[in-house]
């Protein structure tokens, strides 16, 4: 199973839409793998994870055959993980030899909801598909079984993770979310898991509780899933969806990506950055 990442920053990228902090300056001077687009990814170059504003820049970039991808797993409904505009450019208008040929979109309650009013406003044919999906549920979309499992984001909406099979490796995608909560990780007992995407978007800042993870956060993930028998020495570990926030330490050091990459790596741990491929 290969796991692309196409985008690895949190919302306002980084660097930051309209930031000027020391931590966007030099990632616009170091450019590389210090340039970061909102977080999306794809398995084996067929299921999507979320559709970012940057979906577009991703296609270009990273050479994802957008026309042919038939299935996408959104994790909730923020404009970083879920951008309908560019749904749009599915309808007639804009997409030619498209006909009959659906993509279809897979999440929680909000989402369906999210879609429906989105169809009715376009009021034309857009070769899309949505479905709901039950968190601890599993069910099979394109050659996969997912099943998703509660994330710790959003109070007002459901948000989700999600744990993917081809039936020989399972991953497990821990984005965007908080340490998960006790519910989570009885439910997580029932897997072994050859590969785990944490969200870190706070880095290196220290931080209890809330909607995302710390680096911090992610050592414990990983220390509590060994440890419990969800994971091995073997498993892969990344830590994605990084806030340029998170870089500033609290002694005022401010972490980029090689120093960073390298601090991770010895706590058992790889840095994405866009474009990068893991392969278990």
């Amino acid at each position: 199973m290969k796991l692309q990442y196409l985008g690895t920053a949190a919302a306002e990228g980084w660097p930051a839409l309209f930031c000027r902090c020391e931590s966007c300056r030099a990632a616009r001077k170091l450019g590389g793998r210090h340039l970061r687009t909102r977080s999306q990814s794809i398995i084996d170059d067929r299921l999507l994870i979320d559709f970012p504003p940057d979906t577009y820049m991703h296609m270009l970039t990273h050479f994802v055959n957008l026309p042919d991808i038939k299935h996408c797993l959104i994790t909730h409904c923020h404009s970083d993980h879920l951008y309908t505009g560019d749904l749009s450019m599915r309808s007639g208008a804009f997409a030619r030899e498209l006909e009959g040929e659906d993509i279809s979109f897979y999440g929680n309650d909000t989402f369906v909801k999210t879609m429906d009013d989105f169809a009715a406003a376009k009021a034309r044919q857009l070769n899309i598909k949505w479905h709901e999906l039950t968190e601890y549920v599993t069910v099979h979309i394109g050659g996969y079984s997912v099943t998703p499992i509660l994330a710790r984001h959003n109070p007002a909406e459901k948000c989700l993770n999600y744990i993917i099979s081809d039936g020989q490796k399972t991953l497990l995608y821990l984005h965007d979310t908080g340490f998960p909560k006790d519910e989570t990780w009885d439910f997580l007992k029932n897997f072994r898991f050859d590969l785990v995407s944490c969200d870190c978007t706070v880095l290196v800042k220290q931080m209890d509780g809330g909607g995302h993870m710390s680096f911090a956060d992610n050592i414990r993930v990983r220390e509590r899933m060994i440890r419990e028998g969800m994971a091995s020495e073997n498993t892969v570990f990344v830590a994605n969806h990084f806030s340029h926030n998170g870089a500033f330490a609290p002694d005022g050091k401010v972490w980029l990506y090689e120093e960073t990459d390298a601090m991770m790596r010895k706590k058992g741990f790889i840095m994405s950055y866009d474009g990068m491929t893991v392969t278990v």
